[in-house]
Protein backbone atom coordinates (compact mmCIF):
# COMPACT_ATOMS: atom_id res chain seq x y z
CA UNK A 1 0.00 0.00 0.00
CA UNK A 2 1.40 3.23 -1.22
CA UNK A 3 0.52 6.63 0.70
CA UNK A 4 2.09 10.07 0.58
CA UNK A 5 0.74 11.39 4.27
CA UNK A 6 -0.60 9.05 6.60
CA UNK A 7 -2.81 9.96 9.36
CA UNK A 8 -2.57 7.72 12.73
CA UNK A 9 -6.09 7.41 14.73
CA UNK A 10 -9.16 8.38 13.48
CA UNK A 11 -10.68 10.49 16.49
CA UNK A 12 -11.72 14.45 15.84
CA UNK A 13 -8.15 15.47 15.38
CA UNK A 14 -7.33 12.72 13.03
CA UNK A 15 -10.25 12.71 10.91
CA UNK A 16 -10.29 16.42 10.84
CA UNK A 17 -6.76 16.25 9.33
CA UNK A 18 -7.66 13.86 6.66
CA UNK A 19 -10.40 15.64 5.14
CA UNK A 20 -8.42 18.67 5.59
CA UNK A 21 -5.73 17.28 3.52
CA UNK A 22 -7.78 15.96 0.83
CA UNK A 23 -10.02 18.42 0.79
CA UNK A 24 -6.45 20.53 -0.14
CA UNK A 25 -5.69 18.45 -3.31
CA UNK A 26 -2.90 16.17 -1.32
CA UNK A 27 -2.80 12.85 -2.96
CA UNK A 28 -2.73 9.33 -1.57
CA UNK A 29 -3.86 10.41 1.89
CA UNK A 30 -4.61 7.44 4.33
CA UNK A 31 -6.19 7.23 7.84
CA UNK A 32 -5.43 4.08 9.84
CA UNK A 33 -7.62 3.84 12.82
CA UNK A 34 -6.43 0.75 15.34
CA UNK A 35 -10.67 0.34 15.78
CA UNK A 36 -13.61 2.23 14.64
CA UNK A 37 -13.85 6.01 14.20
CA UNK A 38 -14.32 7.91 17.12
CA UNK A 39 -14.07 4.99 19.57
CA UNK A 40 -11.23 6.66 21.68
CA UNK A 41 -11.36 9.56 23.66
CA UNK A 42 -13.34 11.55 21.06
CA UNK A 43 -16.49 9.41 21.82
CA UNK A 44 -16.52 9.72 25.17
CA UNK A 45 -15.66 13.56 25.07
CA UNK A 46 -18.87 16.21 26.19
CA UNK A 47 -18.10 17.61 22.08
CA UNK A 48 -18.82 20.80 23.10
CA UNK A 49 -18.72 23.34 20.71
CA UNK A 50 -18.42 27.53 21.51
CA UNK A 51 -16.74 30.57 20.97
CA UNK A 52 -16.95 31.97 24.50
CA UNK A 53 -13.57 32.51 24.70
CA UNK A 54 -11.69 36.11 25.38
CA UNK A 55 -8.37 35.52 23.85
CA UNK A 56 -8.02 36.78 19.93
CA UNK A 57 -6.28 33.79 18.29
CA UNK A 58 -8.73 31.42 20.61
CA UNK A 59 -11.86 33.28 19.15
CA UNK A 60 -10.56 33.15 15.77
CA UNK A 61 -10.04 30.07 15.56
CA UNK A 62 -13.52 29.09 17.29
CA UNK A 63 -14.95 31.60 14.40
CA UNK A 64 -13.33 29.48 11.80
CA UNK A 65 -14.31 26.18 13.58
CA UNK A 66 -18.10 26.83 14.11
CA UNK A 67 -18.47 27.52 10.68
CA UNK A 68 -17.03 24.19 9.78
CA UNK A 69 -19.48 22.42 12.11
CA UNK A 70 -22.47 24.66 11.17
CA UNK A 71 -21.66 23.53 7.45
CA UNK A 72 -21.63 19.47 8.50
CA UNK A 73 -25.29 20.19 10.40
CA UNK A 74 -26.59 22.20 7.73
CA UNK A 75 -25.37 20.25 4.47
CA UNK A 76 -24.44 16.42 6.08
CA UNK A 77 -27.16 16.39 8.83
CA UNK A 78 -24.49 16.70 11.50
CA UNK A 79 -26.62 16.45 15.03
CA UNK A 80 -25.71 19.65 16.72
CA UNK A 81 -27.62 20.83 19.95
CA UNK A 82 -28.06 24.24 20.25
CA UNK A 83 -28.82 24.37 24.39
CA UNK A 84 -26.54 28.15 24.69
CA UNK A 85 -23.06 28.29 26.75
CA UNK A 86 -22.53 30.51 29.54
CA UNK A 87 -19.33 31.90 30.75
CA UNK A 88 -19.91 33.51 34.22
CA UNK A 89 -18.29 36.23 35.66
CA UNK A 90 -17.58 37.66 38.80
CA UNK A 91 -15.85 40.97 39.23
CA UNK A 92 -16.11 44.14 36.68
CA UNK A 93 -12.90 42.80 35.35
CA UNK A 94 -14.60 39.79 34.23
CA UNK A 95 -17.48 41.62 32.61
CA UNK A 96 -15.35 43.89 30.46
CA UNK A 97 -13.73 40.97 29.20
CA UNK A 98 -16.81 39.35 28.06
CA UNK A 99 -17.55 42.99 26.69
CA UNK A 100 -14.46 42.56 24.29
CA UNK A 101 -14.89 38.77 23.55
CA UNK A 102 -18.06 39.98 22.26
CA UNK A 103 -16.65 42.38 19.60
CA UNK A 104 -14.07 40.13 18.61
CA UNK A 105 -16.90 37.65 17.89
CA UNK A 106 -18.80 39.78 15.81
CA UNK A 107 -15.67 41.13 13.90
CA UNK A 108 -15.48 37.19 13.33
CA UNK A 109 -18.82 37.59 12.10
CA UNK A 110 -20.33 35.67 14.73
CA UNK A 111 -23.39 37.75 15.87
CA UNK A 112 -25.51 35.98 18.64
CA UNK A 113 -22.74 36.24 21.64
CA UNK A 114 -23.95 38.64 24.22
CA UNK A 115 -23.56 39.85 27.89
CA UNK A 116 -26.24 39.70 30.20
CA UNK A 117 -27.22 40.36 33.49
CA UNK A 118 -27.53 38.08 36.69
CA UNK A 119 -30.87 38.10 36.32
CA UNK A 120 -31.53 36.89 32.98
CA UNK A 121 -28.76 34.20 33.97
CA UNK A 122 -31.61 33.05 36.36
CA UNK A 123 -34.25 32.70 34.06
CA UNK A 124 -32.02 30.61 31.75
CA UNK A 125 -30.56 28.17 34.66
CA UNK A 126 -32.96 28.53 37.32
CA UNK A 127 -31.17 26.70 39.78
CA UNK A 128 -28.63 28.53 39.57
CA UNK A 129 -27.37 30.77 42.18
CA UNK A 130 -26.75 34.33 41.27
CA UNK A 131 -26.54 36.48 44.08
CA UNK A 132 -22.48 36.54 43.30
CA UNK A 133 -22.33 37.16 39.58
CA UNK A 134 -21.53 40.27 38.13
CA UNK A 135 -22.45 39.21 34.86
CA UNK A 136 -22.03 36.29 32.46
CA UNK A 137 -20.99 35.92 28.50
CA UNK A 138 -23.73 34.08 26.87
CA UNK A 139 -23.84 32.50 23.25
CA UNK A 140 -27.27 30.72 22.46
CA UNK A 141 -25.99 29.04 19.77
CA UNK A 142 -23.63 26.97 21.32
CA UNK A 143 -24.07 23.40 22.30
CA UNK A 144 -22.21 20.26 21.61
CA UNK A 145 -22.27 17.42 18.40
CA UNK A 146 -22.37 14.11 18.19
CA UNK A 147 -18.44 13.42 18.34
CA UNK A 148 -18.77 9.82 16.36
CA UNK A 149 -20.68 11.05 13.94
CA UNK A 150 -18.76 14.10 13.56
CA UNK A 151 -15.77 11.66 12.57
CA UNK A 152 -17.69 9.98 10.05
CA UNK A 153 -18.88 12.39 8.33
CA UNK A 154 -15.45 13.82 8.26
CA UNK A 155 -13.64 10.67 6.74
CA UNK A 156 -16.61 9.97 4.71
CA UNK A 157 -15.85 13.18 2.66
CA UNK A 158 -12.22 12.46 2.19
CA UNK A 159 -13.12 9.18 1.22
CA UNK A 160 -15.31 9.94 -1.26
CA UNK A 161 -12.53 12.49 -2.79
CA UNK A 162 -10.09 9.77 -3.26
CA UNK A 163 -9.04 9.51 0.47
CA UNK A 164 -8.46 6.28 2.21
CA UNK A 165 -9.92 5.04 5.45
CA UNK A 166 -8.23 2.01 6.79
CA UNK A 167 -10.41 0.51 10.45
CA UNK A 168 -9.08 -1.96 12.29
CA UNK A 169 -5.28 -1.22 11.59
CA UNK A 170 -3.40 -1.06 15.03
CA UNK A 171 0.06 1.16 14.13
CA UNK A 172 3.71 -0.99 15.53
CA UNK A 173 6.29 0.98 13.78
CA UNK A 174 7.52 2.91 11.40
CA UNK A 175 10.48 2.79 9.06
CA UNK A 176 12.99 5.32 8.97
CA UNK A 177 15.44 6.14 6.20
CA UNK A 178 18.29 9.32 7.08
CA UNK A 179 15.93 10.48 10.17
CA UNK A 180 12.70 10.32 8.05
CA UNK A 181 9.64 8.26 7.90
CA UNK A 182 9.24 5.86 4.53
CA UNK A 183 6.71 3.81 6.10
CA UNK A 184 4.18 2.44 8.87
CA UNK A 185 3.96 -1.19 9.79
CA UNK A 186 1.25 -2.56 12.08
CA UNK A 187 -1.34 -5.28 11.95
CA UNK A 188 -4.43 -5.73 11.61
CA UNK A 189 -7.20 -6.10 15.08
CA UNK A 190 -8.41 -9.47 15.17
CA UNK A 191 -6.44 -11.28 12.54
CA UNK A 192 -3.80 -13.09 14.01
CA UNK A 193 -0.73 -12.94 12.32
CA UNK A 194 -1.74 -10.38 9.76
CA UNK A 195 0.31 -7.17 8.83
CA UNK A 196 0.40 -4.31 6.64
CA UNK A 197 2.58 -1.78 5.44
CA UNK A 198 2.16 1.52 4.00
CA UNK A 199 5.31 2.63 1.77
CA UNK A 200 6.27 5.45 0.12
CA UNK A 201 5.00 8.19 3.33
CA UNK A 202 6.35 11.54 2.79
CA UNK A 203 4.58 12.92 5.91
CA UNK A 204 3.02 11.97 8.92
CA UNK A 205 0.55 13.01 11.40
CA UNK A 206 -0.27 11.45 14.67
CA UNK A 207 -3.76 12.20 16.55
CA UNK A 208 -2.53 12.76 20.30
CA UNK A 209 -5.28 11.20 21.89
CA UNK A 210 -5.12 8.03 19.37
CA UNK A 211 -2.78 5.96 21.95
CA UNK A 212 -2.13 3.09 19.50
CA UNK A 213 1.73 4.01 18.22
CA UNK A 214 3.26 5.43 21.28
CA UNK A 215 6.51 3.28 22.07
CA UNK A 216 6.49 1.52 18.77
CA UNK A 217 9.69 1.48 17.31
CA UNK A 218 9.98 5.27 15.62
CA UNK A 219 7.74 6.49 17.79
CA UNK A 220 8.60 8.76 21.04
CA UNK A 221 7.03 6.77 23.57
CA UNK A 222 5.40 10.82 25.34
CA UNK A 223 4.47 12.22 22.57
CA UNK A 224 3.81 16.01 22.70
CA UNK A 225 0.69 17.42 21.56
CA UNK A 226 1.41 20.28 19.54
CA UNK A 227 -1.69 22.96 17.96
CA UNK A 228 -1.69 23.84 14.44
CA UNK A 229 -3.52 26.72 13.68
CA UNK A 230 -4.08 27.51 9.78
CA UNK A 231 -6.90 30.24 9.20
CA UNK A 232 -8.67 30.59 5.86
CA UNK A 233 -12.20 30.38 4.64
CA UNK A 234 -14.45 27.80 5.77
CA UNK A 235 -16.35 25.76 3.97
Amino acid sequence: MRARVVVIGGGAFGASSFYHLVARGIPDVVLLEQATLGSGSTGRSAAVVETQYLAPDQVALCGWSIRVFRWLEREHALPFVHHGYLRLGHSAADVAGFHESVALQRAQGLGDARVIEPGEVARIVPALRVDDLAGALWGPSDGYVDAVRYCELLAGLGRAAAGRVLQGRRVTGLRLRGGRVTAVVGWLQRVPGSAFEAVDVSALMVDPNSGQSAGAPGVPAAPSALTVSMLGTAP
